[in-house]
């Protein structure tokens, strides 16, 4: 299927559990080798005109193209899908000894809005959508939305509020697919995704049970900029602070104690647990 046929019409399950895709897509012949999408390990499989990828975390995907592009004959077609759904479900449950109650996920599909969740923007595989591209985006780009834009339009304070508790979703959906043994094999993973991802190079300064301090080089948001006399990386404090919070299951405050918008040439960022 090609990339740009992608863009019609996506319906969602979710089973509720983790997926050993690997495992899955070694047992199964019809569905295809995982590759990463962005944060997720991802298998897929095509059926005609539809397109159904199971990722780790246990949501599938079922990307439904129609000649028409009519919201009617994409429901259609789902619907068609439905039995090649019941097959991929009971193999899970065959394969990876799972009990998901099959009918009660199938009930559950839903189709996925234009007004795009979170959630979904992450599962966006763009190396396929963008081959020239791929993942790569323009840094000023961003902090044209990021710096100017945003508080132009809306207020620092409010501009602030929507950056960090988007940062702050996101990490927690890293959280809620991203396995580690404890919270430095965790902390490893999320360094690795923000240098895959190019949002910045982190590493620990010091870690307790109370304060964990992480610093941050080659900011996405703020490496470069002259000193505005407040710290600006709203985005990255947030999704960090998420992240952690989702994988302890408890509250994490954060501050940037330094940034390249303080007069720094680094940023930092104390984060308290239970804060």
């Amino acid at each position: 299927m090609m990339a740009e046929e992608l863009n019609k019409q996506t319906f969602a399950l979710d089973l509720m559990t983790k997926v050993d895709v690997e495992r899955l897509s070694e047992e199964l012949d019809y569905l295809s080798p995982p590759k990463r999408i962005n944060m997720f390990l991802v298998t897929e499989a095509l059926f005609d005109s539809t397109l159904i990828r199971v990722f780790e975390n246990g949501w599938i995907r079922v990307y439904v193209v129609t000649e028409s592009g009519s919201y009617g004959e994409a429901m259609f077609k789902a619907t068609e899908s439905l039995t090649h759904l019941r097959r991929i479900i009971s193999d899970v449950n065959n394969t990876l000894k799972t009990k998901i109650d099959v009918e009660k996920v199938l009930a559950g599909i839903k189709p996925i809005s234009e007004e795009l969740a979170m959630y979904e923007l992450l599962l966006l595989d763009l190396d396929s959508a963008r081959p020239k591209y791929k993942k790569d985006a323009s840094a000023t780009y961003f902090r044209i939305l990021h710096h100017s834009a945003l508080e132009k339009y809306l207020g620092a304070t409010t501009a602030v509020k929507i950056l960090y508790s988007t940062g702050e979703e996101a990490g927690r959906v890293f959280a809620s697919v991203y396995s580690a043994k404890d919270l430095k094999g965790f902390l490893k993973g999320l360094k690795e995704f923000m240098d895959r991802e190019k949002i910045a190079d982190i590493e620990v300064v010091s870690a307790d049970d109370s304060t964990i301090r992480i610093r941050s080089n080659e900011s996405m948001t703020s490496a470069g900029i002259p000193p505005v006399a407040r710290p600006v990386c709203h985005l990255e404090r947030g999704f960090i602070a998420g992240a952690v919070a989702g994988y302890l299951g408890k509250n994490v405050s954060s501050q940037e104690t330094r940034c390249w918008g303080l007069g720094d040439t680094f940023c930092e960022f104390l984060l308290t647990i239970g804060g």
